[in-house]
């Protein structure tokens, strides 16, 4: 498939665009407008992709909207809005009955994920995220099919706006332990580190630390679960070549213990240990509201206990607790 980037700082207005387009389109002996190159599209029979990139836009959302409100208005109406805008919703409007046009329209932008007025996500607390992360898997263990939103409507969505996940979860890599859906949560909801054997080594912890600073999240849940593989290899003294670093992890955590619930415990708390001695976390914890939480996944039922372990700052001293 043929890729056409269209940056808007690259051009001052549509006549630019459209020359610019017709020339990597290979239409030579295009000249025009916008109407009479979308004309042109309907006869391309080769897949192409427009990606469209707006640079100077402040509020995605209200853009989207805007788009959505250009269908059905006359050409005399779209010119009071910015060219690009028109530009992006007509390209748009082209691709639904296009067969082999994909137009893509985003606004990628660093601080997206940051917004100066945060989202409802954003303002969730460790307390309400942690109530519903509960109240999912309740309707997780009733549920006969998932219709969290995964559509794609949400899919640019957040692609445009940025994500901002209202917990933070450090699970097991175990196929059967897939925290989306035991917590019956849509795409952006969860920001999920999957490792074997939900240890907490330096990629786990750097990728926590963004998740909970950079996007705002205030539950950091440490995720366990039974009849983990990764534990039985420890208990067995396994752990030979690479997946010392996972069993020998564990081992440090469980120590000489035999029970495997009591070593999926042992080794959340080892994790919720691991990430609260770090300086950023602590100091999230001190200062923005964020709480640690353990938890274990029963694979045989589906039922997610929530552990009376966790961290979280004593208004009162100031300090860590657990």
């Amino acid at each position: 498939m043929r890729e056409i980037v269209i940056r808007e700082e690259l051009f001052a207005s549509e006549t630019e665009l459209c020359e610019s387009m017709a020339l990597e389109l290979g239409f030579d002996d295009f000249s025009g407008g916008l109407a009479e190159l979308i004309a042109r599209l309907s006869d391309i029979v080769e897949p192409v992709r427009i990606v469209m990139k707006h640079t100077s836009l402040s509020d995605p959302s209200a853009e989207a909207e805007g788009m959505a409100n250009i269908e059905g208005m006359s050409r005399g109406d779209e010119m009071d809005l910015d060219w690009f805008d028109v530009a992006c919703a007509l390209l748009e409007r082209a691709d639904d009955y296009i067969e082999p046009l994909d137009v893509i329209v985003y606004y990628d932008d660093l601080d997206a994920d940051e917004p100066n007025e945060p989202s409802v996500n954003v303002r969730v607390s460790a307390r309400a995220a942690l109530s519903r992360l509960a109240q999912g898997n309740r309707d997780y263990l009733s549920a006969r099919k998932d219709d969290r939103n995964i559509s794609a409507g949400r899919i640019r969505e957040l692609f445009e706006g940025g994500q901002q996940p209202y917990a933070v979860v450090v699970a097991c890599a175990d196929s059967r332990v897939v925290p989306e859906h035991m917590f019956m949560a849509g795409l952006g909801e969860l920001f999920v580190i999957r490792v074997a054997g939900n240890i907490v080594g330096p990629s786990e912890l750097a990728s926590a630390v963004y998740a909970c600073d950079h996007l705002h999240s205030k539950l950091l849940l440490v995720l366990g679960h039974t009849h983990c593989g990764a534990i039985e290899a420890a208990m067995a003294g396994e752990g030979q070549g690479a997946v010392a670093a996972v069993t020998g992890a564990i081992t440090r955590a469980i120590g000489d213990e035999r029970d495997p619930y009591v070593a999926s415990v042992l080794n959340v708390r080892a994790a919720i240990d691991a990430l609260a001695a770090n300086a950023e976390i602590a100091h999230l914890v001190r200062e923005e509201g964020l709480e640690i939480h353990g938890a274990i996944y029963h694979t045989h039922s589906g039922v997610v206990d929530f552990l009376s372990e966790c961290v979280r700052c004593d208004k009162e001293t100031g300090r860590l607790s657990q």
